[in-house]
């Protein structure tokens, strides 16, 4: 007697149904993996005891600061351009500038229109990106696009001719300037889809921000 072999059983339309559904699911998973990586970002804890106890220090005030890795995240999510104070959590002069920051009502007002991070120095996981004239200097205001981009034209007019000194503020209306050119360069961009940091803006006021 001659054995037959078992043959596959063919695929109902139910089963079929159900890997053209999966297979059709996959671009939209692949699609939404960046965007759960950036909420999960968002969602967890501050990264280092530094962080915390800058939050102490400062997180009750007019501008919120968030951690670098949160800072990055939102901005990508939000389209916002980002603003990232680099510190040193027992330096007077990161001190002295953040409460003159914190108390100047143009500066903060202009804040809202920005996702705001703060590093302590130690803490910044890449010196040369976060520290682009390789020197310990601080406090350093550094401005990014959403994608991430450091925007290396943008510094303190206030510093030019102090070598090295180019990302170093000491007060909040020194910063007014560049968060201006920043809003400016990114209303500009969507435009024309690609950033340019005008040299000369007009003055605005608090009610006109």
């Amino acid at each position: 007697q001659k054995r037959t072999s078992p043959s596959t059983p063919a695929a109902t339309p139910a089963s079929t149904s159900r890997l053209t559904s999966i297979s059709g699911s996959l671009p939209l998973i692949t699609m939404l993996l960046p965007t759960l990586s950036i909420i999960l970002t968002l969602l967890a804890p501050a990264s280092s005891s530094s962080d915390e106890h800058f939050q102490v220090l400062y997180g009750n005030g007019p501008i919120t600061f968030q951690t670098l890795d949160r800072a990055h995240a939102e901005s990508d999510l939000t389209g916002k351009p980002m603003m990232l104070l680099a510190h040193k959590l027992h330096c007077p002069a990161c001190k002295a500038f953040l409460s003159d920051l914190l108390a100047n009502d143009v500066a903060a007002a202009l804040a809202r229109k920005f996702v705001v991070g703060a590093v302590e120095r130690a803490d910044a996981p890449d010196k040369k990106k976060y520290f682009p004239s390789d020197v310990d200097i601080v406090p350093r205001v550094l401005f990014f696009t959403p994608d991430g981009t450091l925007v290396r034209n943008l510094t303190n007019v206030a510093s030019r001719g102090k070598r090295n000194h180019e990302y170093v503020y000491e007060s909040g209306a020194e910063l007014i300037r560049p968060m201006r050119q920043m809003l400016a360069a990114m209303a500009a961009r969507g435009a024309k889809g690609e950033l340019q940091v005008p040299e000369l803006l007009p003055k605005l006021t608090v009610a006109e921000l």
